[in-house]
Formats: structure tokens, C-alpha cells, sequence
């Protein structure tokens, strides 16, 4: 017991002797390289902003519509009439020349 005692208290006078010989700074002092250091980190958080802004003011990716692409109009054949129903476009077709011809008649 006395052993643990006297071991404590040889512990407590090292820690005690090294907090007094110390001369009163908080640490070691900086390099002096870190100012070059933090012009590199502010220039650099500028940069991390002005890329920012510029990410803000693009439109976002959903809202780019791309048109489709219209084929290109050919001519319409002989006969054929283009119309147009809510907004569909249909084609009047002829189906013959001449009906009476190749149809037997309904008697």
C-alpha cells in the first residue's frame, strides 16, 4: 500500500516539476511556412465558392427540354389528303381509281 502511495505521489512531482519549468507559451510555435500555406486555402475557398455560385445558377438537370425532331416533310402522293384531329395528323387515303370496276355489285 505504502508502495502505490509513495509511487503516486513520484508521479505527481514529475508532472508538477514539468508544468513549472515551462516558460508560459501554449505550444510550439508555427512553422513559418503556414502563411503561404493559408494564402493557398484562402485562394482556394474562393475558387470552391465562385464554383458554387456557378453550380446554383445552372438550370437543373430535369429541366432541359430537348425538342424532338421533325422528319422532313415529302410531298404527299397523288390523292392523298392531309387532315388534322386534336392535333394528330391523318391522311384521307383513295382506296381505288375506279370502285365500281373491281367490286361485284350488291344485288
Amino acid at each position: 500500500m505504502k508502495l502505490h502511495l509513495v509511487g503516486g505521489l513520484l508521479v505527481c512531482a514529475i508532472v508538477a516539476a514539468i508544468a513549472a519549468s515551462g516558460d508560459g507559451a501554449a505550444g510550439p510555435q508555427p512553422p513559418s511556412g503556414n502563411d503561404e500555406l493559408r494564402r493557398q486555402l484562402g485562394a482556394l475557398e474562393k475558387r470552391v465558392e465562385a464554383l458554387e455560385d456557378r453550380l446554383r445558377r445552372q438550370a437543373p438537370p430535369g429541366s432541359i427540354v430537348v425538342p424532338p425532331v421533325a422528319p422532313m416533310a415529302q410531298p404527299l402522293p397523288k390523292g392523298w389528303q392531309q387532315r388534322e384531329i386534336n392535333g394528330m395528323p391523318y391522311y384521307l387515303v383513295p382506296a381505288l381509281e375506279a370502285p365500281s370496276s373491281s367490286l361485284p355489285s350488291a344485288k
